[in-house]
């Protein structure tokens, strides 16, 4: 039944192109469809998939050219409920002959069968992309956030839509990026002593380095990499908060100051926040409770053992040899 279906369903899409059905069947008169975007990046045509998926709104998807799954939205019929019953009472008396013939059951089955097959073609289709003027300036959003965060920070992207009489519209984005600007000096502000004899040890492997592109992402990145060395290292209440970069772009001929700082521990109290050095934290003990259960969890120990630096605890019976827990 399937296969009859999909070869129905493939004649009547040669029909309906042949027939030059138009794949704005579906947009209103005030309304157009997306037909095409162009994104120009400093006087060249670009359609990287990295520019591409920064745009809001793309047209309906073409295999070999043709807006197939459009066509097939096309040929859904809206209300085809209605439009079912308005064929069968179209001719006098063809609802009662069919009912002769085919039993009211087998005509609204038939009725559903055809419902059903219309909306098949609507989930297996796609529905007109209109074109949206709010999606369009969020594109232009995502051109500018973009650049910005990849260090061309005097981006200026612009747009034209082209309407045409025939209810479709094409897109194009301008952006000239402007020159990137370049890391330059790079200043170094750690508070404590112990944190910074650690952050010496791994300071060579930064992500943020001089005469490169500022990039938003490898600040963010390496924020997270300094809080990792440094938690591993044994400072627990270490946090990328305390991990903070100041930028200066001021007067420096598109070049970039970076200010790393790296804060004492804050604590804060009742009236204030205090800072503090950071301390290295060492494992004292290692406690094991060998059958602990969330309803046991207030209950007495009833047996313990020291083996190999570990303390081992039972609400019971030690049931385990402790060189098997603890190797």
């Amino acid at each position: 039944m399937k296969k009859f279906l999909s070869k129905i369903l493939v004649f009547l899409l040669i029909i309906d192109c042949f027939m030059g059905c138009e794949t704005t069947k579906r947009v209103a008169e005030n309304e157009h469809l997306l037909t095409d975007n162009t994104v120009i990046i400093n006087g060249k045509k670009e359609n990287t998939e990295t520019i591409n998926n920064l745009i809001a709104q793309h047209p309906n998807r073409k295999i070999l050219g043709i807006p197939l799954r459009l066509h097939i939205y096309n040929l859904a019929r809206k209300n085809r409920d209605s439009l079912f019953e308005v064929w069968l009472d179209k001719k006098p008396n063809r609802r009662e002959r069919l009912t002769r013939k085919l039993s009211k059951k087998q005509i609204d089955n038939l009725k559903e069968s055809s419902i059903g097959f219309n909306n098949w073609l609507k989930k297996t289709g796609e529905a007109p992309v209109i074109l949206n003027d709010e999606k369009i300036e969020k594109s232009v959003r995502h051109f500018q956030d973009y650049h910005i965060n990849n260090g061309w920070f005097n981006v200026n992207t612009t747009y034209n839509v082209e309407k045409n009489n025939n209810k479709r519209a094409q897109v194009k984005y301008n952006i000239d990026t402007g020159k990137p600007f370049i890391i330059d000096s790079i200043k170094y502000d750690v508070k404590s002593k112990l944190v910074d004899s650690i952050y010496q040890t791994f300071k060579k492997n930064s992500l943020i380095k001089p005469n490169e592109q500022y990039r938003t992402a490898n600040f963010e990145q390496e924020r997270e990499r300094i809080s990792n060395e440094l938690r591993n290292t044994g400072f627990y209440h270490f946090n990328q908060d305390y991990v903070t970069f100041e930028i200066d772009t001021v007067g420096t001929n598109k070049k970039v100051n970076v200010g790393i700082k790296i804060q004492n521990r804050a604590i804060t109290t009742q009236d204030s926040i205090k800072r503090v050095p950071f301390n290295i934290y060492d494992i004292r003990e290692v406690n094991i409770i060998t059958d602990y259960s969330f309803e046991k969890r207030n209950q007495p120990f009833k047996d313990s053992i020291r083996f190999g630096g570990y303390n081992l605890y039972s609400y019971g019976k030690m049931r385990y040899k402790p060189r098997a827990l603890t190797d």
